[in-house]
């Protein structure tokens, strides 16, 4: 017999918008560097390693999902290349350092897109008109 759980999980990610996949996107990979700050600060590095390669997963999901004909894909790749970076020299050095800051870029990226998400797109439209202008 199915999982329930399970069947529920696989249908409420099917039937999820593409921003609601990013932004659960974002929180797991909040949620990893998280853990792996914790399993590094303890001095878990076995575990901290899975995590730290759940974290790499995540941004590798991040960086297939782009369409590199919009614009500023380019600059969420490089951005996303740069956070990648840093997971692998915080598993490297066990210096979790830049593995905080790199905390703080994913939650402003995942709340950037959550407030997008909220935005009419008679908003959005406004303001990319206004960018095209600068």
């Amino acid at each position: 017999m199915a999982n329930p759980f399970s069947a529920y999980q696989k249908q409420s990610v099917t039937t999820m918008t593409s921003t609601e996949v990013l932004i659960k996107l974002y929180n797991e990979l909040e949620k990893q560097i998280a853990l792996a700050i914790n399993k590094t600060e303890n001095n878990n590095f076995s575990d901290a390693n899975l995590h730290y390669q759940k974290a790499q997963s995540a941004i590798g999901i991040l960086r297939e999902s782009l369409d590199m004909s919009i614009d500023i894909s380019k600059n969420l790749d490089s951005l996303y290349e740069y956070l990648n970076y840093t997971i692998i020299q915080a598993n490297i050095k066990k210096d979790v350092k830049q593995l905080k800051e790199s905390a703080v870029i994913v939650t402003e990226l995942r709340d950037a897109f959550a407030t997008i998400s909220t935005m009419p797109k008679s908003e959005i439209d406004a303001q990319k008109a206004n960018l095209k202008r600068a």
